[in-house]
């Protein structure tokens, strides 16, 4: 996926919420694959939707309608960590961060 993407371009991978045994390891591959990846990021509907897990559709598995703004929402946060991140690279290539803020840590 990274590679069809291009490597001047973010790739937004979204983590699964579902009551199924394999989703946190789902999750977890997920994240490791972020991590070894510059310019992927992972968006946490899992995380956004489980305070609010009757805003799902009836299988307890996709969004409802007001679960849609939701999904999105948790979508968004992760096109503001990359913008965070690229502006803080823009103020000193030198120290920025290889493309996830959130995972590394950059000196304020």
């Amino acid at each position: 996926m990274s590679q069809i993407a291009g490597v001047n371009r973010n790739l937004i991978l979204v983590n699964a919420h579902a009551p199924r045994d394999w989703i946190p390891g789902v999750n977890a591959d997920l994240e490791s694959f972020a991590d070894s990846h510059r310019h992927v990021w992972v968006a946490d509907w899992s995380g956004a939707i489980t305070p609010h897990e009757d805003l799902l559709a009836g299988d307890g598995i996709h969004p409802g309608e007001a679960g849609g703004d939701v999904f999105a929402a948790s979508v968004g946060s992760a096109l503001e960590r990359i913008e965070k991140d690229r502006i803080r690279a823009e103020k000193d290539f030198a120290r920025a961060p290889t493309g996830r803020a959130p995972h590394v840590p950059f000196p304020e």
